[in-house]
């Protein structure tokens, strides 16, 4: 087939020859790059153009002409309707090598630099891992919809096998409470739920406009699983029961709630942090950005580094301070700022930076002020591999790169956390 002339709804025969990052197969026609979601490497495949773009296209498995001995089945019943998994059709193994390759493919094709080969650690659990998840909720027609985002919008789903077991009714009852609210045109939103292993579960409900009965609908709740919820805006709530959680990190006493980023597989991020307390075991002080709700300052403060954190999200700060407090550590260590702002007035009194950007990674004025101020050490945590090589190439010239580690955060999914240890030339 030219492949000038693809286009949607031609089909063309293959075998995937490597997933992308985000977990697509690759099909290749000479030169010209099909991605195929749902394949595995092996597969031979007659696959269904869906789009083309100029120098690639996508596809749909049509049908299978000889399937690869890397599947799997898939254990959630949704798999493949819903957006939050890519490879539940994948087996283990894998997908760790797949997002190996996907780490190291970033940081040669992006990032152009030198590297030591790249390990991963994988997860302990492949499911039921998540600690949280957010669900959309939008108003539609004459009910709430609750769900997750999938081909044709809001999919509502009974079960989430990375988060819970199969039958955990938790989602059900969530959605049935939301049903219940008044209905208002236009007032979309989202909810979090988050575990708390030793009771339940706590629920965060945020809505654009508060029903008239939401109060009615908190107070009469009586549930077994939802030991805690709050119905908000973000000016005004209505609450119920349990805020917050509070988990043993390496014999630190740590809060958090479903309005603060956490690491989502609890298990797995212990290796990252105890990661980051080798690379800084010996510093003096440590300068922390995006610090978050404090777990990585307060645990290199355990080993007695001086720590400034920096974090923007003002609810979190709050509780990096409550966090300090409760574990007998300087609160006045946790600044509430943006990082961009706030760099060049702190960078040049750390020789050691930790960086653990948002999947955007770091906006030009932090890349300015560490090309400028050239700390000895930077340990970057990133959960996008090309956004994170992006700015490493940036920082090549200065520094090289003598770690590189991902931990797969995210079993049955696409995404992948890096930590890289740079070294000033």
């Amino acid at each position: 087939m030219n492949q000038a002339k693809i286009k949607p709804g031609d089909k063309v025969q293959g075998k995937i020859q490597t997933l992308a990052f985000g977990g697509s197969g690759i099909l290749r026609l000479d030169n010209f790059v099909i991605f195929v979601p749902f394949t595995a490497p092996d597969d031979e495949i007659i696959a269904k153009i869906t789009q083309v773009k100029k120098g690639f296209a996508f596809a749909e498995i049509e049908s299978f002409i000889k399937k690869s001995p890397l599947r799997t089945t898939p254990k959630c019943p949704y798999f493949g309707s819903c957006k939050g998994c890519q490879l539940q059709h994948l087996k283990y193994d894998a997908q760790l090598e797949s997002k190996r390759q996907a780490v190291s493919d970033a940081l040669s094709r992006i990032g152009k630099m030198d590297f030591p080969p790249v390990t991963i650690t994988g997860s302990e659990h492949e499911y039921f891992y998540r600690e949280r998840i957010e669900l959309n909720i939008e108003a539609h027609e004459s009910e709430y919809k609750v769900g997750y985002m999938g081909k044709n919008g809001i999919l509502e789903v009974d079960v989430c096998p990375i988060f819970i077991h199969l039958d955990n009714p938790i989602i059900k009852e969530v959605r049935t409470l939301i049903k219940k609210l008044e209905f208002i045109k236009s007032n979309d939103g989202r909810v979090q739920i988050l575990k708390d292993k030793k009771s339940g579960f706590i629920v965060y409900i945020e809505l654009k406009k508060i029903p008239k009965n939401t109060d009615k609908i908190i107070q009469e709740l009586k549930s077994e699983l939802i030991v805690g919820i709050e119905i908000g805006n973000g000016d005004i709530s209505s609450q119920k029961g349990q805020e917050s959680v509070i988990s043993d990190v390496n014999g630190l006493k740590i809060e958090y709630s479903p309005q603060v980023f956490i690491q989502n597989n609890f298990s797995q991020s212990i290796h990252i942090y105890n990661e980051v307390i080798k690379l800084t075991k010996g510093k003096t002080s440590v300068l922390d950005l995006y610090s978050g709700i404090g777990i990585s300052s307060l645990l290199m403060m355990k080993e007695g580094i001086s720590v400034t954190a920096i974090e923007q999200n003002l609810y979190s700060v709050a509780l990096a301070k409550e966090n300090a407090i409760r574990n007998g550590m300087n609160p006045e260590a946790f600044i509430e700022g943006n990082v961009e702002s706030l760099i060049e007035a702190y960078l040049e009194q750390f020789d050691t930076v930790l960086i653990n950007p948002p999947r955007q990674g770091l906006m030009k004025e932090v890349v300015e002020a560490l090309v400028k101020f050239k700390p000895k050490e930077i340990i970057y945590i990133s959960c996008m591999p090309s956004t994170l090589a992006r700015d490493l190439k940036e920082l090549n010239p200065y520094y090289s790169v003598n770690r590189v580690q991902a931990f797969d955060m995210f079993p049955q999914t696409g995404h992948i956390e890096t930590l890289i240890n740079l070294c000033s030339n």
